[in-house]
């Protein structure tokens, strides 16, 4: 059970829910088959079960925050230069947003009592050597953390104690796809701004581009390769080569939010 933050001005303790996000790289919709998984809008309606409906809203009982890395990646996000997400994250509220190193693709000294990581794309929680929380929570909207946060007032003064509750909260895939089922687990104002921009550019997303007879994936080293070469990453090198007539080009794996993928029975499936 989540205990809401709610300072009466008497000593005593006080817990305050919070969720992360990460690594989103614009999806707050991601393609699956004939549909579309409205990921964010997932989360934000766990964030509002917290805080509220109607004129039971209060935007302080939970804390919202998220850890970088938002817009690039998804051809949505991409296309639309990110404004569905920007939108989508300014309606769900967050109290916290930070920067993370994709925010500039275009253009422990202190002691620090809860490090809310990004960037690794993995789920982790734990407590250092040295008792400082950590949390991550994966990618792509496909996952959230939520975890309270505990403090003490004392003599007119204001502590934080420690975290409580951290889970690492994985998606059930089949509760974000945007069918009628799914409306009570969706938040609606995020649902629609999503389902905006898909029809925006629906043309763009579903249009068939070509055919492959070789999967393209970004993880998985090509033997002989030193460690340094993937078929997917030798595919995003051929076409910025031939997009600009160039003699050498080269790309950071890193920075790649896709793999090409063969699918069974001789038909083919782009895994996005």
């Amino acid at each position: 059970m989540l205990f809401y933050f709610r300072d009466d001005g008497k000593d005593g303790i006080y817990r305050l829910p919070a969720f992360e996000t990460s690594d989103v790289h614009g999806y707050i919709a991601s393609k699956d088959g004939d549909n579309y998984k409205f990921n964010h809008s997932y989360i934000s309606d766990k964030v509002k079960d917290v805080r509220g409906y109607g004129d039971s809203y209060n935007k302080d009982y939970a804390l919202p925050v998220d850890a970088g890395d938002i817009y690039q990646g998804n051809t949505m996000s991409n296309l639309l230069n990110g404004a569905p997400v920007s939108i989508a994250y300014e309606l769900m509220g967050y109290d916290a947003v930070t920067v993370g190193n994709h925010e500039f693709d275009r253009g422990i000294e202190n002691m620090i009592d809860l490090v809310l990581g990004c960037h690794s794309h993995e789920t982790e929680q734990g407590v250092t050597d040295n008792g400082i929380f950590y949390m991550e929570p994966n990618k792509y909207g496909v996952a959230y953390n939520s975890f309270e946060l505990v403090f003490e007032r004392k003599n007119k003064k204001i502590s934080f104690r420690q975290a409580n509750q951290m889970l690492n909260n994985d998606i059930p895939a089949a509760k974000t796809l945007h069918i009628d089922e799914n409306s009570e687990d969706l938040g609606p104002d995020i649902a629609e701004v999503t389902e905006a921009a898909i029809e925006q550019i629906r043309s763009v997303l579903e249009k068939n581009v070509g055919y492959i007879t070789t999967e393209a994936k970004k993880k998985g080293f090509i033997d002989g390769s030193g460690k340094m070469a993937t078929t997917g990453g030798n595919w995003v090198s051929s076409v910025y080569k031939r997009a600009v007539n160039a003699d050498v080009t080269f790309v950071n794996r890193g920075g790649i939010r896709f793999d090409f993928v063969l699918k069974i029975e001789g038909k083919y499936l782009k895994n996005s």
